[in-house]
């Protein structure tokens, strides 16, 4: 730290450069990288040294000396304070501009390898505000609402700018009901809020996507990937849903199967009883449908999978192991749908799948979809496959 040419506390005038995926703005001091929240390309700044890290520095705002041209006025009286979301202050097109540039700048390695790459326009979120169908809420000292970034704090809240409307509107009644269950001031309580239940807990629509306007969007991008897939020449080959949930794509892709059978894997057992009991309902034959409650990892050591087959993965933020990885680089299906939440996790797998395959796999089509406005997070959905092309 002694090799700093500021300190803790120390007040500077700097200008942002870009956003990092973390959401915070980037700027630069004597060279040095200071990731700033709540500020945007093209402004400039007095701000306030908080912390030094090994490589860089992190700062807070104390003057708006000159907004840059993506700034805009947050609607919510809590932002700046409330956890919640971190981008209310830059314009929706900007943001989507953003998310589209970040994840090309991470995909860049793999993709220039790839000439044939397409990337997509990123796909909006038909609702930029008050598109969360649940949330957890944090109860304590008689306060509700979320905890302020990087502390249990709570921010105290009357209504929430991306839950649903009909979400929001219950924030003040069930602050009432939480006040005269007289709880001890000091006891936290999570409090589960879900459009898809009566009483503030977790439903069983808790395992889809939280903006479900979206998720349509990107279900349905999803489908006419795949609609160019032959169905039915030779032998009937396989559609695996790995990370599935509660069957979220499972489900879909059983309608356009054909004679391909469709296998979903999930850790989750409550999700994955979910998708077990809808096969049920609905009667499906076991020998096209099958859902297993399993680890995709040890999944894939006892049910290999072919060159023919087609595979989905929709993996956590953290992606997939390297062993998975490696798994699928050795089987070598066809085509792959990657869909994830985290460019950094998805550039590193794409990474290991080329260098373990040799160079098997082309990068096909990438493409956006702002699953979580006024946030730094975004949905990516990338195909590839062991063809140069997929006509």
């Amino acid at each position: 730290m002694s090799n700093f040419p500021f300190q803790i506390g120390e007040l500077l005038e700097v200008k942002i450069e870009k956003l990092s995926f973390g959401g915070s703005g980037i700027a630069r001091f004597s060279g040095v990288v200071i990731f700033i929240p709540f500020s945007a390309p093209g402004d400039l700044l007095q701000i306030k040294i908080t912390q030094i890290k090994k490589r860089h520095a992190e700062g807070e705002i104390l003057k708006l000396i000159d907004a840059g041209p993506d700034r805009a006025t947050p609607p919510c009286v809590a932002y700046g304070h409330c956890g919640g979301c971190n981008w209310q202050h830059l314009s929706y097109e900007s943001q989507l501009r953003f998310k589209q540039e970040i994840v090309t700048d991470f995909l860049n390695k793999f993709i220039s390898s790839s000439p044939t790459t397409k990337i997509l326009p990123i796909v909006p979120s038909t609702k930029p505000f008050h598109y969360r169908n649940r949330a957890q809420l944090k109860f304590k000292d008689n306060l509700l609402g979320f905890f302020k970034k990087n502390t249990h704090d709570v921010v105290d809240i009357e209504a929430c700018w991306l839950l649903e409307e009909g979400l929001s509107e219950k924030i003040p009644s069930l602050k009432i009901d939480l006040i005269r269950q007289k709880l001890a001031k000091s006891e936290l309580k999570s409090v589960e809020l879900s459009l898809f239940s009566e009483t503030p807990d977790l439903s069983e629509e808790g395992f889809s996507q939280v903006n479900r306007f979206q998720n349509e969007n990107l279900i349905q991008a999803v489908l006419s990937a795949l609609s160019a897939t032959p169905k039915d020449e030779g032998s009937p080959s396989t559609l695996f849903d790995l990370y599935a949930g509660s069957g979220n794509f499972t489900f879909p892709l059983i309608k356009i199967a054909g004679k391909r059978r469709v296998v979903g894997v999930e850790l989750h057992s409550g999700a994955a009883k979910l998708a077990q009991d809808k096969l049920k309902k609905l009667k499906l034959s076991p020998k096209l449908t099958e859902f297993y409650n399993a680890d995709v990892e040890i999944f894939l050591r006892r049910f290999p999978i072919s060159a023919k087959d087609i595979v989905l993965l929709d993996p956590p933020r953290v992606g997939c192991s390297e062993e998975v990885i490696s798994i699928l680089a050795k089987s070598a299906p066809h085509r792959i749908l990657y869909i994830s939440c985290d460019p950094a996790s998805l550039a590193r797998d794409l990474d290991r799948l080329w260098l373990k395959s040799e160079g098997k796999y082309h990068l096909h089509q990438v493409q956006c979809f702002d699953m979580f406005p006024q946030t730094h997070h975004v949905e990516t959905l990338v195909e590839i496959s062991t063809t140069q092309s997929l006509n």
